[in-house]
Formats: C-alpha cells, structure tokens, sequence
C-alpha cells in the first residue's frame, strides 16, 4: 500500500473513531508527521470521556502524529483523568503537536493549565522556549534556555534547544563547538552524535562526520539507518577507496532492512556501477551485487510504481 492510499484510509477511520489495530499499521505507513490529524481531535483532548482513545494515545507515542494527538482535544480540554499523572504527560505531547501545527491558541491553553497546577517546571519553561522559537524569537528563546541552565547546569533539553536556535539562527560553527561540548557530558546521546555529523557535512567536514556516525554506532550496532547515512558520506567522498566503503556500508543496512529500504538500493547500485570504472571493472562480488540490486529495485517499483520503473538507472 503507498503512502498516499494509507494516509487516505487512515484520515476516514480517525473521522469514524477508529483505534484498532488497523489504525496503528496506518499510522506507520503514513507520512510521519500528521499534526493535521492531531488537531481535528480537540473533542477527546478539551474535555471528553472516551478513555479509550486516551489510551490510544499510548501507541502514537511510537510515531510522531500531531495531527492526531490535537484531534483528540477531548481529552485533555477537561476530560475527567486530569488527576492522574497519565494525562498531563498526554496534555504535554498535545502542547507539542499543536507547536507542530503553529495552533498556538491550543498551545497556550495547555502551558496555562500546566502551570495553574504545576507551576514553574523546566518543562513547561521548555515549551515556552519552543514556542519562542516558532514564532522566531531566537534571542527571548535563548534567554529561556539560560535561565533554565541558571537552575540546572545539566539540564539537557535546555543544552540541546541551544544547539537548535544556533543552527536556525545560521550560527553553524558556533552549534557545533556547543554540540561538541555537549556530547563531551553526554557521551551516549546518539541523536546529538547524528545531529554533529549533520552539522559537519553541512560544512563539508566529511572525516569528521564519519567519526561522529561511528561514534553512534557504538552505542546502536543494529540500527541500519547509521550504516546508510555511512555510505552516503562514502559516496559523497567519491574516490575507488571511499566507493568500496560506500558499498560496504550500504550492503550491511540492506543486511538489517531490506523491505523498506530503497535508499540503500540505490546506494548499493550507484557504488556498485562507479566501481566498474575503476580497478575492481572485473571484479565478479561487484557483478553479482550489481544484479542483485537490480533486479531488487525492479521488484519493488514493479510492485509499488510501475509506471516509473523506466527511470531506474539500469546498466
């Protein structure tokens, strides 16, 4: 089932009320991010008794839906859990969806009502600080942050939100020495070591982002999105020595996903196609995974796209 088609029968199950097994199998087949979905629920989130959409909510913490979590208004608009701590950790996700959408008349209702049972938390002063940079305050949002480190110097969110305002206010070489800092304290932050390399290719730093994606590996030996993000890099280098490595690393994210993993494919064929024109031209493992890949993409847009197969970069 494409993307498209999923997206279309999930929006009329949510209309329907729907929150059966169905709906998460939707829900991890459409685009990722539906606050849309999330917003149309205000009903369950502003108020509602319907419990069970409530612990739906339970299952979207595996994706990234605000378009579903802001449908659900109902429920954490008055709904009758607020005395338990379930809730107000829902309210939280909600006040971040609707940071997603830009609905900022539902993310003010949620900060209010934090705080008038709460008070001042560093979450809260977290959210605050997100929706300063939303609406594109990056100095106030900043000032956010300090405060928040004023109180706790180890506070990670506030450190990582820091990174992200310099990277957003263009100050790339200075989210870098902050992300390097960072990670000199929290050595195991695997997304802080991607956001890194992120940062060096930005720069053109390729050996540098190539540390940090090994970096990462230690800590997530099977997560085959690391040794693709590899072998990009690899390729991007270009010389026979870095086409080998590309190709090695491309093999081994196919090895740990090979059903939704085209990327790879693609990645797979092109290295494999710019060996031919180096000393490996005759090499018989370069053939053999060359066709294999092939034929592999060949099933996959016969199967999902006919129509394009033409546009494979066949040889």
């Amino acid at each position: 089932m494409s993307t498209e088609a999923a997206s279309v029968i999930l929006s009329k199950k949510l209309e329907d009320g729907s929150t059966d097994g169905e709906v998460l199998e939707l829900l991890r087949l459409a685009p990722l991010r539906r606050p849309e979905v999330v917003l149309s629920m205000r009903k369950e989130w502003r108020g509602g008794r319907d419990q069970k959409k409530l612990r739906f909510w339970d299952k979207l913490e595996q994706v990234r839906r605000p378009e579903v979590v802001l449908s659900m208004r109902k429920e954490w608009r008055g709904g009758r859990d607020q005395k338990k701590l379930r809730f107000w950790d829902k309210l939280e996700q909600a006040a971040f969806a609707a940071l997603d959408r830009a609905s900022f008349d539902d993310m003010d209702w949620a900060t209010r009502k934090i705080f008038s049972t709460f008070g001042s938390s560093w979450r809260l002063n977290r959210l605050i600080g997100m929706k300063r940079e939303a609406i594109g305050d990056n100095e106030e949002s900043m000032v956010v942050y300090e405060n928040m480190l004023e109180k706790d110097p180890n506070n990670r969110a506030a450190l990582k939100r820091q990174v992200t305002v310099l990277r957003t206010s263009g100050k790339l070489s200075e989210a870098t020495a902050h992300l390097c800092w960072y990670l000199k304290i929290y050595l195991s932050d695997v997304d802080a070591w991607c956001e890194l390399a992120d940062l060096y290719i930005s720069a053109g730093s390729y050996p540098q982002a190539i540390y940090c994606y090994n970096e990462a590996l230690l800590y997530e030996k099977s997560n085959w999105a690391l040794y693709l993000r590899l072998g990009d890099v690899y390729y991007t280098l270009s010389d026979e020595n870095s086409m080998l490595t590309a190709r090695h690393y491309y093999s081994k994210s196919l090895t740990l996903n090979s059903k939704h993993n085209v990327r790879a494919m693609y990645g797979l064929l092109m290295s494999s196609q710019a060996l031919e024109s180096g000393s490996r031209a005759q090499e018989l493992k370069n053939k053999n995974l060359k066709n294999w890949v092939q034929e592999a993409l060949k099933t996959v847009y016969k199967d999902k796209c006919p129509s394009k197969l033409s546009l494979l970069p066949l040889q």
